[in-house]
């Protein structure tokens, strides 16, 4: 059985809409919007505008609750500019206009942020060749032009009320030339303590001591003085070195009868012994020599 129905159909009768369900047929409701002559039904599913039929709630509907889950709670609102107000008492809000009297404002009572210059803070100049509470300072940078610390600029005295100590050992800071010291003599920062011995020489040959050997020092003479006696005597200094080696020390002094001999104050020393040697004398003959010289050891 086909879908629709034609009445009168001898003499060409009108076709109604319906479906054939069975040995039936159904007639079928639709609404058409279409404009005119055309057609357009109204169907299920999301449509245009133009393809819609508007609905149009009563001007006396109570007010319809929005329920369900939104994805956020307070919706936004977005608007291109605000409505004009009609005129009348229609309120946006409320600001409030102080309608008291104006008050004076007094400077000094206003809070300052911490840091903010105030009368209190501006640095006194201070007088001259008086100490300031104030301390003014030049915060410096890289490459800056120097500060002159004078009115010349050039290298400055230093004033010490005491020369720091120097730490043990041999530093030194430069060098001061001082008068002539009796009690003691330096090498480096080492003091070395004079000392003096008796010449009394009559052993001909080697064998005649004038200071004995002490282990781990030179014995460096300083001045000597000597005289021969009676009977002319050749002589010289030589070094010992306790076994069997003796070494000279000065040239041969040949000596007349009674004549007396020095080797003049040398601070660097007039001779000096191996480390651990003896100072001895070598005479020509067993004739006396006598006399004295001042040494050191070191």
């Amino acid at each position: 059985m086909p879908d629709n129905t034609t009445l009168n159909i001898g003499s060409g009768g009108d076709v109604l809409r319906d479906v054939a369900k069975g040995s039936s047929k159904t007639p079928v409701s639709i609404i058409d919007i279409g404009a005119g002559t055309s057609e357009l039904l109204v169907t299920t599913g999301a449509k245009t505008s133009a393809n819609s039929f508007p609905v149009v709630i009563a001007s006396d509907q109570a007010a319809l609750a929005v329920t369900g889950t939104f994805f956020q709670a307070t919706q936004p609102v977005s608007l291109a500019s605000l409505p004009t107000l009609a005129a009348g008492t229609n309120v946006i809000g409320h600001v409030v206009v102080d309608t008291a009297p104006t008050t004076a404002i007094t400077a000094a009572a206003l809070p300052l942020p911490s840091g903010a210059s105030t009368a209190a803070k501006q640095p006194a100049l201070g007088t001259a060749g008086t100490a300031s509470s104030d301390v003014l300072t030049i915060q410096g940078i890289a490459s800056m032009t120097a500060v002159k610390v004078d009115g010349s600029a050039v290298t400055q005295p230093v004033s010490l009320a005491s020369v720091p100590a120097l730490a043990a050992g041999s530093a030194l800071i430069g060098q001061t030339i001082t008068a002539q010291q009796t009690n003691q003599l330096f090498t480096g920062t080492t003091a070395l303590t004079p000392q003096f011995a008796v010449i009394n020489a009559s052993t001909n040959g080697d064998g005649n001591t004038i200071v004995a050997a002490t282990g781990g020092k030179k014995i460096r003479v300083l001045w000597w003085a000597a005289r021969v006696g009676a009977t002319a005597v050749t002589f010289k200094f030589r070094d010992y070195d306790g076994v069997s080696t003796y070494t000279d020390l000065s040239g041969l002094c040949v000596g007349l009868a009674n004549q007396p001999f020095s080797g003049a104050y040398c601070p660097v020393g007039r001779m000096i012994t191996q480390t651990g040697h003896a100072l001895t004398m070598n005479l020509s003959a067993g004739n006396a020599v006598n006399g004295e010289l001042a040494y050191v050891l070191e």
